[in-house]
């Protein structure tokens, strides 16, 4: 965690620090194991071809982390590997992807592809991650190893494993389709906000509780409208709309959701009340559980 080039300082503050940074490897770890528990990477693994936008953008994001990993390693600078791994787990993972795709993981039929990508994806990255961290936090990364889905090539214990290799994740679509990303994130960044102010103002509890409205320019309406299914779930609310706005910004609307709460996702949907096997569910989670039950 400190650079061994300069005098180590130690104290109360510092080990404290250590210890959260401890936990959030630990945590990050365990709750991806928790996700991957029924994957099997042989029979489930999504061609990288075939990934949803959102894990093929996870993935790209950790492989650039790997490669700063490595060239640390090379270099013998080793305080930049936890810090790099650390920041991407607190920043990337646990505050960003993990949060969005909790309704993915846990609500979608589960061989379907929005729930295999996300897997794929989670797989990939717990594995990969474990390789990167062994030579420093070597119990722990070896203790969850043991708990990885088996795989073509697991060694038996991960220091006898390789660092992964490099692999690129965005094909021919390239620099535009992180482009295409970052300009979501974008709009998600000023989401959140508008979801925040609602909260305050007493208009809603959760964020699922809200339906936004997205008054957009001509230009910016079109590059949503395309992406419009996908918006909900990034933003973590239950309903989107996309509309042409007549100013040249963004206008963003927070609104309290239509329908009642599906008991299931806690998506509120007017979908809700109107199905007599199952009035509780919205319309996705009825379509699972049927097919789940047949």
């Amino acid at each position: 965690m400190l650079n061994y080039k300069e005098d180590a300082r130690f104290g109360p503050e510092i080990e404290q620090r250590l210890v959260e940074a401890y936990r959030k490897f630990r945590n990050t770890w365990r709750f991806l194991l928790g996700n991957v528990s029924d994957f099997e990477p042989r029979r489930d693994t999504v061609a990288a071809a075939n990934l949803l936008d959102l894990d093929r953008f996870i993935l790209h994001r950790f492989e650039e982390v790997r490669v700063r990993v490595v060239k640390a390693y090379e270099d013998y600078e080793f305080h930049p590997i936890l810090h790099a791994v650390l920041d991407f787990f607190t920043v990337d993972m646990s505050a960003f992807y993990l949060d969005v795709i909790k309704d993915r993981a846990y609500c979608s039929g589960k061989g379907s592809l929005e729930r295999r990508s996300a897997q794929t994806a989670m797989f990939t990255i717990l594995r990969d991650s474990l390789l990167l961290m062994a030579p420093i936090l070597s119990f722990t990364a070896d203790e969850a190893w043991a708990h990885v889905p088996a795989f073509p090539g697991k060694d038996d214990s991960v220091h006898l494993g390789e660092f992964p290799r490099a692999q690129d994740w965005l094909g021919a679509r390239g620099a535009a389709f992180i482009d295409d990303m970052e300009r979501l994130l974008g709009v998600r960044e000023r989401v959140l906000k508008e979801l925040e102010k609602s909260r305050e103002a007493k208009l809603i509890g959760n964020s699922l509780e809200a339906s936004v409205t997205l008054k957009a320019p001509a230009a910016d309406a079109a590059f949503l409208e395309v992406r419009k299914e996908d918006l909900a779930a990034l933003f973590i609310v239950s309903a989107v709309t996309v509309e042409r706005g007549a100013g040249d910004d963004l206008a963003i609307e927070v609104a309290k959701a239509p329908g009642g709460k599906c008991e299931r996702c806690w998506n509120f949907s007017t979908h809700v009340g109107t199905s007599p096997g199952y009035p509780t569910f919205c319309a996705r989670c009825e379509k699972v559980v049927k097919a789940a039950r047949s």
